[in-house]
C-alpha cells in the first residue's frame, strides 16, 4: 500500500553542508487515498544561532531546550521510511534532512520527492505556497 510523507523544514539558512542546520521538521503521513495517518513535528536545536527570525518567527529561546538532530533522527525516519515523499520545493528540504542525517551518522543520501512547488508551476499556479492554497481552496 502506497503512503506519502509530507515534509518540511526551517532551516538557519539555504545552505546544508554548510554551517545553516535545520531549526525544525514536520512530517505528516498519508495512506493511499490521502487521509492523515500520522502528523509530527519538532522543533531542533541547530547549535548556532537560528538565522532568520523574520522568515520562519523562531526564535534561539524556542530551540534552547529542543533536541538536537541526532536525538531525534530516528524518529523522523519512522515517519518518512517506505513513503513517498511530497513537499513544496521538496529537494530544498530533502538536502538539509539528508546531510542532517549524515552529520548524525547514518548513511543517507538525499532522494527524490514529489515537489509541489513544481506540480503548481506546470499548473499555471502561484508558486508561493501560500498563494497556491488560496488558489485552490486550501
Amino acid at each position: 500500500m502506497t503512503e506519502y510523507a509530507v515534509i518540511d523544514t526551517e532551516t538557519t539558512g539555504l545552505f546544508p553542508g554548510g554551517t545553516d542546520r535545520i531549526v525544525e521538521v514536520a512530517v505528516v503521513r498519508l495512506d493511499s487515498q490521502f487521509n492523515e495517518i500520522a502528523r509530527w513535528e519538532t522543533l531542533v536545536n541547530p547549535k548556532r544561532d537560528v538565522g532568520r527570525t523574520d522568515m520562519h518567527h523562531i526564535t534561539a529561546g524556542d530551540v534552547i531546550q529542543a533536541p538536537e538532530f541526532n536525538e531525534i533522527a530516528g524518529e523522523l525516519w519512522h515517519h518518512i521510511e517506505g513513503a513517498i515523499t511530497i513537499g513544496h520545493n521538496v529537494s530544498f528540504d530533502i538536502r538539509f534532512i539528508a546531510v542532517e542525517f549524515r552529520k548524525a551518522g547514518w548513511n543517507l543520501d538525499p532522494w527524490k520527492g514529489t515537489c509541489t512547488m513544481w506540480a503548481a508551476r506546470r499548473l499555471g499556479l502561484p508558486e508561493k505556497l501560500e498563494s497556491c492554497c488560496e488558489e485552490v481552496g486550501i
